[in-house]
């Protein structure tokens, strides 16, 4: 690189390592440019201390409110880096593994950044308040054994409902009715290498296909089979935390 060029080359490495930072865009490297060019930015930002005072820092990091205290100035920017930095834990935390608990954090982050827009420091507050409640994750049920492992199938049943004026008496069913999925989903997990076989996997699918066709519940019976498909991925997604607590799924 020749040395009129350094200065720029310098900054733009430094530009795209701070939106990839802030904003958790793995997109924005720098693999177009020579691996000479590479190494003088590298070289560059491990001289200004990035690579040891600010690594990345997952949002259930003990250590993340203070590297976002250290490192960015003001509430804006700070309720800025919080928000994406929210987003993107909970996409590859619960997007595929609890899409109901996605949905509602996804939601509840919407709607703050909606509602506070311009109010930068009472848009960190309600962001911090979400922070916390992202970091506890799902809250105990006492109508499940294994919270952690039924309530995300019970909401995913759920969503073929108006959520909004559920009856006590149908949300009860609800709950038996995942009781009831979880066992035949276990049924099939404890065949020795059941995600490898397709004639087990839509033995398992068919048997909740045709619970929800026959029960009796209208947005269960018109929605079989997509809402059957739809809780066998999702028992694939969550395969290693069901396995390990299978003898708790009753």
């Amino acid at each position: 690189v020749q040395r009129c060029h350094w200065i720029y080359a310098k900054r733009l490495g430094y530009l795209i390592w701070r939106i990839k930072y802030h904003y958790k865009d793995q997109t924005m490297d720098l693999k177009w440019a020579s691996q000479k060019v590479r190494k003088l930015i590298d070289k560059y930002l491990h001289n200004i201390g990035i690579i040891e005072r600010v690594s990345e820092r997952s949002i259930l990091d003990s250590g993340f409110k203070k590297t976002l205290d250290n490192y960015y100035q003001g509430s804006k920017s700070k309720a800025s880096a919080m928000e994406h930095a929210i987003r993107h834990q909970i996409k590859i935390s619960f997007e595929n593994n609890d899409p109901g608990l996605y949905q509602r954090f996804k939601d509840r982050l919407d709607g703050i950044i909606t509602m506070y827009q311009g109010n930068w420091d009472q848009m960190l507050k309600e962001l911090d308040d979400l922070h916390a409640d992202v970091f506890k994750g799902r809250p105990a049920d006492y109508r499940f054994n294994n919270a952690t492992v039924q309530l995300p199938f019970y909401d995913l049943i759920k969503t073929v409902f108006n959520q909004d004026t559920l009856a006590t008496e149908l949300d009860n069913r609800l709950v038996n009715e995942t009781r009831l999925i979880c066992k035949y989903i276990k049924s099939g997990i404890v065949i020795s290498n059941f995600w490898e076989k397709p004639d087990e996997i839509k033995k398992v699918a068919d048997k909740i296909a045709s619970r929800f066709r026959m029960g009796g519940v209208p947005e269960l019976r018109d929605n079989h089979r997509d809402l059957a498909d739809k809780l066998m991925l999702l028992a694939k997604n969550n395969y290693n935390e069901i396995l390990r607590r299978i003898n708790e799924m009753e």
